[in-house]
């Protein structure tokens, strides 16, 4: 699951950033008036804050540009060229949500690529401060949650699904990061011994999310359900 996505979009975020300078620019107006500042001064402060705050928010959005330009190679058949690239961002790039939505996208090229220690390695390194959206933690959650499960370490995967409840149920029926909450909570019930709560879960999900890139993981389950019957696989 990428971060990309999700992240704060570049024409959004110019369009916030003037609106929020819009508010500081009054706000200095009303102060002006109380205090009796020279006017001139306050513009000046208001003018300094408005090109910082657009620098900034482009040069987030150069990089956001730069990895949308990425991301059709982790689904081409061409991870490692991603991971490169991403690597190479990571170098330059300032700030700490930058960085750490980087990491993110990063962990997901190294899924892909099936070196599931080294994306655990990214992932745990990031504390809940470093990850001050939700969506971020979800994200976070749900593809530390399958790296566990990939490397045999289930107990640490079904701490975090319990400790991450109910962040996960508040995403179940989102539209965009709804079925890796699917997997999430299939795989905890399989582990759990829940088989045909999981079974009824699987069915539901197949149904509610059409995407290949699910669809495919959900046959990967189904799979594994049935070398787990009691009668082996059908």
């Amino acid at each position: 699951m990428s971060a990309l996505k999700e992240e704060w979009r570049s024409a959004k975020g110019i369009y916030t950033t003037i609106a929020l300078s819009a508010v500081l620019g009054m706000g200095l107006l009303l102060l002006q008036q109380r205090l009796q500042i020279d006017l001139r001064i306050l513009i000046g402060c208001w003018i300094v804050s408005l090109v910082w705050w657009l620098a900034w928010a482009l040069y987030n959005l150069s990089y956001w540009r730069k990895l949308q330009a990425l991301l059709p190679l982790l689904r081409g058949e061409k991870a490692r060229e991603y991971i490169r690239g991403v690597e190479k961002l990571l170098q330059t790039a300032k700030g700490k949500d930058l960085k750490t939505s980087l990491r993110v996208n990063l962990a997901a090229g190294y899924m892909e690529v099936r070196e599931f220690d080294t994306a655990c390695s990214l992932l745990e390194e990031l504390s809940d401060k470093q990850l001050n959206k939700d969506i971020m933690r979800l994200i976070r959650c749900v593809n530390l949650f399958q790296c566990y499960f990939q490397v045999g370490r289930y107990d640490e995967g079904l701490a975090l699904y319990h400790a991450n409840r109910s962040l996960l149920q508040w995403y179940e029926n989102d539209e965009a990061q709804g079925s890796g909450v699917a997997v999430v909570n299939i795989l905890a019930a399989i582990h759990e011994g829940r088989r045909e709560e999981a079974e009824r879960m699987l069915d539901a999900a197949r149904s509610t999310w059409n995407d290949p890139s699910f669809q495919t993981v959900a046959q990967n389950i189904e799979d594994m359900l049935a070398w787990q019957s009691p009668c082996g696989p059908q």
